[in-house]
């Protein structure tokens, strides 16, 4: 990892702490104004201004609600993941980023989903905000509403870009290196080469010597003997050439 790689995750990761605070706070708001909100529409006795029911609740609110319990939990265990992280110089995990990415999504969609239709209920009371506080109510909720979904979509936007700072690392990074630890096993020795020697041994033979005769009485001439004839005989010897012992080296 380069200089530049640490540096951009030191800056993602104060960007989305920041973030998770500034979301844990305004959900807290949040959580109080619809808290507010249920409370007075449920001791309702009495035609509202905005509405002739008594003793009811907004579903929209309670989803809300849920939302702002759900942040509360979730970015105080993301904040403590991240602090952790930047004190030790670990590593994001993949199973603390993918949970922070699942959580994040989940009430980026219910954020959403809440003030879309907090905001479609009850999109005019400019003329009602000036006198009464329930109109001034319903208006903060619909402005919480909105900035936690924008400050959820900025950390889901810095969530997707430091996993996909990571995967970069991960596929351009050299394959690690270990040390050998293993033995050299020793090679097979292999049979001595032979070497042949051929030796060639050169006899004559022992023949007797040849004596002419005549038919006549004159005494026998004794001939002269060509030469012996020689045998040859060829010996092939093959020993075995011995060559030093191959010595084992640990590595």
């Amino acid at each position: 990892m380069t200089d530049l790689h640490t540096r951009t995750h030191a800056v993602l990761g104060t960007t989305r702490l920041i973030l998770h605070a500034l979301l844990w706070a305004c959900a807290v708001v949040l959580l109080g104004l619809t808290a507010y909100r249920v409370h007075y529409t449920k001791r309702l006795n009495h035609n509202d201004i905005l509405t002739s029911s008594h003793h009811f609740y907004d579903p929209v609110i309670v989803e809300l609600i849920v939302t702002s319990c759900l942040v509360i939990i979730g970015s105080l265990w993301t904040i403590s993941t991240l602090v952790k992280r930047r004190v030790k110089g670990t590593a994001w995990g993949f199973p603390s980023f993918a949970g922070e990415a699942i959580y994040v999504w989940v009430v980026w969609v219910m954020f959403l989903v809440g003030a879309s239709i907090t905001t479609h209920r009850w999109l005019h009371l400019k003329w009602c905000r000036g006198h009464h506080k329930e109109c001034r109510i319903l208006e903060t909720i619909k402005g919480f509403s909105w900035i936690c979904y924008g400050l959820a979509s900025f950390i889901l936007m810095y969530a997707i870009a430091e996993w996909l700072l990571m995967e970069y690392e991960r596929s351009t990074a050299p394959p690690p290196t270990y040390p050998e630890t293993r033995t050299a096993q020793p090679e097979p020795v292999a049979a001595p080469a032979a070497t042949e020697t051929t030796y060639t041994e050169v006899r004559a033979s022992n023949e007797p010597p040849v004596v002419g005769t005549t038919a006549s009485n004159e005494p026998p001439v004794r001939t002269t003997a060509a030469a012996p004839a020689a045998t040859e005989t060829t010996y092939t010897e093959v020993r075995a050439r011995e060559e030093p012992p191959v010595g084992t080296a640990a590595v």
